[in-house]
């Protein structure tokens, strides 16, 4: 059976707040993408469950690489590699520390 609607179940203000005070911009968004994207955020939930001590699940959308936006337009975003995977890590923390403290 289809939900209108799943959301993630990582802390997902508190991934957003410790990356941007890590120097890497990151947002909130309400659409984890396009058709696939959200397509497989769905599919993730629906896996997870929703029982006690479920797993948590989100969607973490990349920007494009720098390289990969040449002839796209001035206004398509990028960001370099190691601030991609710094943005990644400080996120993950924040999850840990969410485990950490169920």
């Amino acid at each position: 059976m289809r939900h209108d609607a799943r959301f993630a179940t990582v802390p997902v203000r508190c991934m957003v707040a410790r990356i941007c005070e890590g120097g890497i911009p990151a947002s909130v968004s309400y659409t984890a993408g396009t058709y696939v994207c959200n397509d497989m955020l769905y599919e993730v939930l629906g896996h997870l469950g929703t029982g006690e001590g479920r797993a948590l699940g989100g969607f973490v959308h990349l920007p494009y690489l720098p390289s990969q936006v040449i002839g796209k337009g001035p206004s398509t975003p990028s960001m370099s590699l190691d601030d991609m995977v710094r943005g990644v890590t400080l996120g993950l923390e924040e999850v840990v520390r969410a485990v950490e403290t169920r």
